[in-house]
């Protein structure tokens, strides 16, 4: 649940990133493939936006264990919030 965590955070930082903080986001839909266990080691996560767009964003998020590299891959979508 941590590395779903990271990954979620990691990714609206990338959409924030990209379209700045007026608009809001919400995730709409996540899968995660866990590669490989990570006890005790710090946790590195990425994300990137792969296809922008007005409504949606979908993109992608690595967790990097420092001994164990990649232990999770994660595809997510998020939906505008419109107010």
């Amino acid at each position: 649940m941590i590395l779903m965590g990271a990954a979620d955070v990691a990714m609206w930082l990338a959409i924030m990133t990209l379209r700045g903080t007026a608009e809001h986001w919400v995730t709409s839909d996540m899968k995660t493939a866990f590669l490989r266990g990570a006890r005790e080691e710090d946790i590195l996560c990425t994300a990137r936006v792969l296809k922008p767009g007005k409504r949606s964003m979908y993109g992608t998020a690595e967790c990097h264990g420092a001994a164990s590299g990649l232990v999770a891959h994660h595809v997510l979508t998020y939906a505008k919030v419109e107010t």
